[in-house]
């Protein structure tokens, strides 16, 4: 098959259109992906709301081949507004993050368990952008994420321990 239409308008490339999935393609190399709401590589999207989801056993790479001391990098924007009328972020938005769940007895994913968050410390300007990192991690015998460290825009690490607040280090 190199590119089938089926009766409700699905499109397969390389395979026959799956039903309720608006297009699918599978290559020779055994490659698939399917765009049904959201796009998924090697499965079909469980939820449409994720956007992009992939599944394998290595699932994600990035390499970067360059002459230069440049490292590979995934960039993530935030904006409020709209992507036709975007503002500034503001005032302890979430600029970006890095969430881990997994996969429990119960026979479901977790909620977050683990993370890594990106915040504006600031409302931001063309010349001022402050931010500050946070992590998180859950307790043992727990399912509640709760925030450990803080590094600020000033570079000091902030600690808890439960609903105690070290001192900060620099």
């Amino acid at each position: 098959n190199a590119i089938t239409i089926d009766s409700t308008q699905n499109i397969g490339i390389g395979v026959t259109p799956s039903s309720g999935i608006p297009m699918s393609v599978k290559s020779a190399s055994g490659f698939s992906a399917y765009f049904a709401g959201g796009v998924g590589i090697g499965v079909i999207p469980t939820n449409p709301n994720n956007g992009f989801e992939i599944v394998g056993l290595n699932p994600f790479f990035g390499t970067r081949y360059s002459t230069n001391s440049a490292s590979p990098n995934i960039v993530l924007q935030k904006a409020r507004g709209t992507s036709s009328s975007p503002t500034e972020v503001v005032t302890n938005d979430g600029i970006a993050g890095l969430s881990g769940r997994g996969y429990t007895s119960s026979g479901a994913f977790s909620g977050t368990v683990a993370e890594i968050r990106m915040f504006a410390e600031e409302s931001f300007t063309s010349i001022a952008q402050g931010t500050y990192l946070t992590l998180s991690t859950t307790p043992i015998g727990s399912t509640t994420l709760t925030e450990v460290m803080r590094v600020n825009s000033s570079g000091q690490v902030l600690y808890k321990i439960g609903t105690v607040s070290l001192p900060s280090i620099g």
